[in-house]
C-alpha cells in the first residue's frame, strides 16, 4: 500500500493518473499490473485519474504481491503519479519504491481488509533454497556411482560449488576414482567437475558421478562421501552438503550406473560377490589298498613205478601252474596328515616322503596338486612340485577349511593320489602336531628336504611294509629298517 499525500489541504481537488513500473521485480510476474485506490470505504480499480478531494490531504493506492517459491532476494518496483493536475508547488510526477523481500528478513504484511498505510506483523517469507546431496548404493560391478545435488527451491541466481570425495571405509583413488576425476552432467555431456559445478538459475539439481573400482578383494559394504564443499550463492546451508556412497561386494546389490545413464536412477545389473566361499564337502575316507600279490605258483607231482628187480627211484614230474596278478607300479603308502594354519599367517605344508610307494627302485615321480573336487588351488595357495611344498598367505581374516589332493605319476603309467584337509583359523577340532599310531613311536609332521621323490629299493620289502601298515605295526617296519633287509621268505 502506497500513500500519496499533500503537505496541507487544498480548497480544490488535486488529481493524477498513477502507474506501476518494473525494477528488479517484474510487473505482472512479481506483483499485479492493476492498481486500486481507497475511495473512502472501498478499494476501487484505477481506470483513470485519482483525486485527492478538496479539504483532504491523502489517498491510498495498492497493488497485489505474487508469492512464489523462486528465491529472488529483495526486489523493487516503482509507483509514479504521473503529471499532477491542480494547484501544487510542482506538477511534475512523483515516484515511490516498493520492495518485496523473500529472504525471511521482513514480517510486514498488508491484509485485504487493511485500509491504512501501516502494515501488520505477519509471517516472513523465506525462499532461500537448501542444498542437499543424495546417497546412493551400488554393486561393485557398477562402472559409476551417481549423486544428485539438489535445491529444495529454485533460485533466480546460479548456485556453484566444487565437489570432492572423502574416504570412509572405502578409499578414494583405490575403491573409487580420485576427486580430480569427478564428472558432472551439463545437460548434454558428462564433463570434468574439477573447475566447479553450477546449478543454473531456475534449475534445482545437477548430477555428479565417480568411477567404481571392481576388485576381487572381499570388503563387505564400503562407504565414502561426496561433499559439495563451500557453496557460492544464497542458500540456507552455505557451509557444505554431503551424501554417502555405498559399494556392495557381498552379492546384495544389483544397482549399476552404466556410462550412458544420465539420470540419478540405477538400472538392474549384475551383483558382485567377493565373499569367501565355503569349502567343498569332505570326501569319504580313502580305503587302504590291499597289498599287491606278485605271483602264485602251484606244483603238481606225478609218480611212475617200474617192475624191474633193480630199485629205481620214483621220478617226480612237476608241472607249473602259474596265475599272474597285475601289480600296481605306484600306490599311496601313507596318508598326508590333516593340517592347521593360524588365521592371517603364512601356511607352509610339505608332502612327507613316505606318502607314495613305487615298484621299481629309484623310480622318479611327478607330483601335482589341486583341490579335492578337481578345481585349481585358490589364488593365494601355491604348490612347488620340486620341493613338494604348499605355501600361501590366506586372505585377511579368512577362516575355513580346504580339501586338497596331491597326485603322483610315474613313468610307467602308474598314478596314485593322497588327500588331506587344511584348516585356516579356529577349527572345530585342532589338528595335532604329530600322528600317533598304536604301538608305535610318534611320527612328527615335518617338511621333507627338496629333491626328487624316489621309490624304495625292494618290492618285496615294500609289500611287507604295506601289510604291516594295514595292521598299524610301524615298529616292525622301523626295526626291520634299522637291522637291514628282512630275511627272504618262500612264495
Amino acid at each position: 500500500v502506497f500513500q500519496v499525500s499533500l503537505s496541507n489541504a487544498s480548497a480544490s481537488a488535486i488529481s493524477f493518473t498513477p502507474s506501476l513500473a518494473s525494477g528488479t521485480a517484474t510487473v505482472g510476474t512479481d506483483f499485479g499490473a492493476t492498481l486500486q485506490y481507497l475511495n473512502g470505504s472501498t478499494w476501487t480499480n484505477v481506470t483513470g485519474a485519482v483525486s485527492i478531494a478538496a479539504g483532504s490531504t491523502s489517498v491510498l493506492l495498492r497493488t497485489a504481491i505474487v508469492n512464489n517459491d523462486l528465491y529472488e532476494g529483495p526486489e523493487t518496483f516503482t509507483l509514479s503519479t504521473g503529471t499532477i493536475t491542480g494547484t501544487v508547488t510542482s506538477t511534475a510526477a512523483l515516484t515511490a519504491t516498493g520492495t518485496i523481500k523473500d529472504d525471511g528478513s521482513s514480517t510486514n504484511v498488508f491484509e485485504i481488509g487493511n485500509n491504512t498505510a501501516t502494515p501488520t506483523v505477519g509471517t516472513a517469507d523465506n525462499d532461500k533454497p537448501t542444498i542437499s546431496v543424495s546417497s546412493v548404493t551400488v554393486s561393485e560391478a557398477s562402472p559409476y556411482a551417481v549423486f544428485q545435488v539438489s535445491l529444495n527451491k529454485a533460485s533466480a541466481s546460479a548456485i556453484s560449488f566444487t565437489p570432492t570425495l572423502i574416504d570412509g571405509t572405502a578409499t578414494v583413488g583405490t575403491d573409487t576414482g580420485a576427486s580430480a576425476a569427478l564428472q558432472y552432467y551439463n545437460g548434454t555431456n558428462w564433463v570434468s567437475a574439477a573447475g566447479g559445478v553450477t546449478i543454473a538459475a531456475g534449475s534445482t539439481s545437477v548430477l555428479v558421478r565417480t568411477t567404481i573400482v571392481n576388485d576381487d578383494l572381499y570388503e563387505g559394504s564400503d562407504t565414502f562421501t561426496l561433499s559439495t564443499g563451500t557453496i557460492t550463492g544464497t542458500v540456507t546451508n552455505s557451509g557444505a552438503a554431503s551424501g554417502t556412497g555405498t559399494i556392495k561386494d557381498d552379492g546384495s546389490s544389483t544397482n549399476v550406473f552404466e556410462s550412458g545413464n544420465n539420470t540419478a536412477t540405477p538400472t538392474v545389473g549384475s551383483p558382485n560377490d567377493d565373499s569367501p566361499k565355503p569349502p567343498p564337502p569332505k570326501p569319504d575316507p580313502l580305503p587302504i589298498p590291499p597289498p599287491p600279490v606278485a605271483q602264485v605258483t602251484t606244483l603238481q607231482a606225478q609218480t611212475t613205478t617200474t617192475n624191474s628187480p633193480v630199485w629205481v627211484p620214483d621220478v617226480i614230474k612237476a608241472t607249473a601252474i602259474t596265475r599272474t596278478v597285475e601289480v600296481p607300479t605306484l600306490v599311496m603308502a601313507e596318508r598326508i596328515p590333516d593340517q592347521f594354519a593360524e588365521r592371517n599367517s603364512v601356511a607352509v605344508i610339505s608332502v612327507p616322503d613316505r606318502t607314495f610307494m613305487v615298484s621299481t627302485p629309484g623310480q622318479q615321480l611327478a607330483l601335482t596338486a589341486e583341490q579335492a573336487n578337481g578345481t585349481p588351488l585358490p589364488p593365494w595357495l601355491s604348490f612347488n612340485s620340486n620341493t613338494r611344498r604348499f605355501e600361501g598367505q590366506p586372505p585377511p581374516n579368512f577362516v575355513g577349511e580346504l580339501n586338497l589332493k596331491v597326485t603322483a605319476r610315474d613313468g610307467q603309467g602308474g598314478e596314485a593320489e593322497a588327500q588331506f584337509r587344511l584348516q585356516i583359523g579356529s577349527p572345530d577340532n585342532a589338528v595335532p602336531d604329530a600322528i600317533q599310531v598304536p604301538n608305535s613311536p610318534t611320527l612328527p609332521i615335518s617338511s621333507v628336504a627338496p629333491g626328487t621323490l624316489t621309490g624304495r629299493t625292494s618290492l618285496q620289502q615294500q609289500l611287507r611294509e604295506m601289510a604291516q601298515l594295514r595292521r598299524g605295526d610301524l615298529t616292525r617296519i622301523n626295526t626291520a629298517r634299522n637291522s637291514g633287509p628282512a630275511p627272504a621268505t618262500r612264495g
